[in-house]
């Protein structure tokens, strides 16, 4: 690892700064991991102090650090590089480029759960810029990548997965339900926040 320099790092920002600007002299392609891991470390923790254009910029710079073979070498830091950086560019309002993105890492992405994040968050863009019919559309077909039937939105079978849904919570208080374990299943957790981004749209 480059000494002394992690996620936590209290001058993780400026540290990376450094490290992007002497790009061209790193070579080592392990060295050029670890700065990219870095810019990913950076890119999250910009995107927690609301500083989203320069979420773009760190993802982005990452990703150049990991080189064109990186979908293949390094898928995992590739997809959450790219999904960073296509959220960076929504956030900070540049949207035609978001979507650029995200149509460029479907066409990339084969695994299930990483198409269903990706239709998530063009999701996410499309309820933001008021596209309801767009929001179904992609929140259907993330949950489609993950195999999950997309919601009924009207019709007895509302009815019926409203009476199933009662009857599941029985009598409990709403106490009861608050001290039930935290939901861990990340699949899970994704398909939740499909369902929620479509209730979003209807």
């Amino acid at each position: 690892r480059i000494a002394g320099v992690d996620d936590g790092h209290p001058r993780l920002f400026e540290v990376v700064r450094h490290l992007n600007a002497a790009a061209t002299l790193v070579g080592d392609p392990e060295e050029r991991g670890e700065v990219a891991a870095l810019d990913l470390a950076a890119a999250r923790r910009a995107r927690a102090s609301g500083a989203f254009a320069a979420v773009a910029d760190y993802a982005a710079a990452g990703l150049e650090f990991l080189g064109p073979s990186a979908r293949v070498q390094a898928p995992r830091a590739w997809f959450e590089l790219a999904l960073l950086r296509a959220e960076g560019l929504f956030l900070a309002g540049e949207h035609a480029a978001a979507e650029a993105a995200l149509g460029d890492m479907l066409e990339k992405t084969a695994d299930r759960e990483g198409r269903a994040r990706v239709f998530e968050l063009w999701a996410a863009l499309d309820l933001h810029a008021g596209r309801l019919r767009s929001t179904i559309e992609h929140g259907c077909l993330g949950l489609e990548a993950l195999g999950e039937a997309p919601p009924r939105t009207a019709g007895i079978p509302v009815l019926v997965e409203f009476l199933r849904t009662r009857a599941a919570l029985g009598r409990r208080a709403p106490e009861d339900l608050l001290a039930l374990p935290a939901l861990t299943d990340a699949r899970v957790r994704l398909a939740l926040r499909l369902y929620f981004v479509i209730l979003g749209a209807t």
